[in-house]
């Protein structure tokens, strides 16, 4: 007969080839990558096999845009639902928006709550993570109206939160804002544009004012404060407007005057169809571009025509303001003209 035996040592032990939240947050490098994973969900153009845009969101349900896609209206249904304003709580698009919102507000509370190590670097990461914390709560606010505000990191169990009112929504958004601000540094790194900046969470205060003094019946209190947060935007000496609109809209343009806070895309398409999370371009290019222009030009991708502009828009503009039109909207014989 033989026995064996072993203690509790040996039996439970950390993982060798991966990282705990228990044994991470620990490095700078490490709270670092953390806050770029915070980060990542605001690029994200599809998710959990749907196509996302807050662009889309707003502009398909207002007069601006139809939905557009294959001129057989059946074309992404949950877009359709949108447009006809027939969407119920099954809409396939809805789900990935608010997931991809609050996935952003749970890492930013995990780097929050977990990373302990007290450096300069380390501050200013925790004032990044508190503006995307900002953001991704005023999104869902924006598309949802007043939702569960999320401040600390949840047990697998916590699945049936309440909803917060307009005010504690607006609250939290402020409250991040302004300590973001606190810290954050007036420009971003050389490099490193697209991170969060002082102006950023300023402008993002005052966009939070405005949506509630709106909404709180034109609280003439709360328009001040908006226009406090904004004038500290303009007091940082910063940005400008650019002379000439189209440089807003030129491909190889980025970060101009004008931008306070952008998202910094890549230009390639580096994901395929089974990871859709993973792509860092900006996927709306192709998706909203105007279909079939490319049978004289193969060189050139076809659009699939979403977010097509109504002519409502279009005939929206004075007769005096061409150059505004003509910048915002091109029509597919411009777009002809110009693959000449």
């Amino acid at each position: 007969m033989i026995f064996i035996a072993c203690n509790k040592d040996r039996l439970e032990v950390d993982p060798v080839n991966e990282f705990l939240s228990s044994n991470y947050y620990e490095t700078e490098q490490q709270i670092s990558s953390a806050l770029i994973g915070a980060y990542d969900p605001i690029g994200w153009s599809m998710a959990f096999g749907q196509w996302i845009s807050p662009t889309m969101f707003g502009e398909i349900r207002s007069d601006n845009a139809n939905a557009g896609g294959d001129p057989s209206n059946n074309d992404q249904p949950g877009w359709q639902e949108f447009d006809d304003f027939t969407n119920l709580n099954t809409n396939v698009v809805t789900h990935p928006m608010y997931r991809r919102n609050y996935i952003g507000i749970a890492r930013v509370n995990a780097l929050l709550e977990l990373a302990e190590l007290e450096t300069p670097a380390v501050e200013v990461y925790k004032a990044e993570a508190k503006f995307l914390r900002a953001y991704y709560h005023f999104e869902l606010f924006r598309h949802f109206g007043p939702i569960p505000v999320v401040t600390e990191r949840l047990a697998p169990s916590a699945l049936d939160l309440e909803r917060n009112t307009l005010s504690q929504v607006m609250q939290q958004i402020v409250q991040d804002c302004e300590e973001a601000a606190a810290v954050l540094p007036a420009v971003a790194p050389s490099g490193e544009e697209g991170r969060a900046t002082k102006g950023a969470a300023y402008a993002l205060m005052g966009k939070a004012y405005l949506y509630w003094a709106d909404l709180k019946g034109d609280d003439v209190t709360l328009f001040s404060q908006a226009a406090s947060a904004f004038q500290d935007v303009v007091d940082l000496g910063i940005y400008e407007l650019e002379n000439d609109m189209n440089q807003l809209y030129q491909l190889n343009v980025r970060n101009t005057a004008e931008s306070v806070f952008e998202i910094q895309h890549n230009p390639l398409w580096s994901s395929d169809w089974g990871w859709f999370e993973g792509v860092d371009g900006n996927g709306m290019i192709q998706l909203c571009g105007i279909r079939g222009l490319c049978a004289e030009h193969p060189e050139y991708e076809a659009g699939w025509g979403f977010m097509s502009v109504t002519e409502g828009l279009w005939s929206h503009f004075l007769d005096d303001d061409h150059y505004r039109r003509d910048v915002a909207i091109i029509s597919e014989a411009e777009l002809a003209q110009d693959m000449i």
